[in-house]
């Protein structure tokens, strides 16, 4: 199907075809340029999204005695996995550390119980709940698990005698970002980070 074709066939307008590409995931490819759409994956497609659909067991009802968690990594939240193995010792928590952002798409995908999230707000202020209300609407619960606090590790004894960040600009040293989104990044020197820092 072209996208006319498609647009007919999901009766939708045109237009909302390439937002349905983008951010629903509907399967389609450019051929010389221009959007087909196989009707056989379009089909698929509309079922795999189908939701209550009665009889059929979603992906999470076939997960019995998991819970699968996704996203970002945190030693609390390992710690706090610890606590839950002693207490629930019959369920086994898989964890997939694959960063902030894929967590937010495996919970909106509907395939992990859980995200663990710290994606900084685009208006700057806060983290998560502007990325929530994006992915998920109002389906989203929030539960803030822990508070990050962001510094600077030195060795013991503190070697180089950094007092405050601006002694990093005397060592020469660089912000590493972490990938977007994240609200972490690395400092070190040189082309790697400094392992004396």
């Amino acid at each position: 199907m072209d996208t006319r074709e498609a647009a007919e066939f999901l009766g939708v307008n045109e237009k909302q075809i390439y937002t349905l590409i983008h951010e629903r995931g509907l399967p389609g490819t450019k051929v010389t340029g221009k959007w087909v759409f196989p009707r056989h994956l379009v089909e698929r497609w509309i079922e795999s999204s189908v939701v209550n659909m009665p009889g059929e067991e979603q992906f999470l009802a076939r997960a019995r005695g998991l819970l699968l968690i996704a996203g970002s990594d945190d030693p609390l939240l390992s710690y706090l996995i610890s606590l839950y193995r002693s207490r629930f010792p019959d369920t086994i928590p898989l964890q997939s550390r694959a960063g902030s952002s894929e967590g937010l798409m495996a919970l909106k995908k509907r395939i992990c119980h859980i995200a663990c999230l710290h994606l900084i707000n685009p208006a700057g202020e806060g983290y998560n709940t502007d990325h929530l209300a994006q992915a998920l609407g109002e389906e989203a619960v929030a539960v803030s698990f822990a508070i990050r606090t962001q510094g600077i590790l030195l060795c013991s004894g503190n070697p180089l005698g950094i007092e405050a960040l601006e002694d990093l600009g005397r060592l020469k040293a660089r912000r590493y970002p972490a990938p977007p989104g994240p609200g972490a990044g690395q400092v070190g020197t040189g082309s790697r980070p400094n392992s004396r820092l």
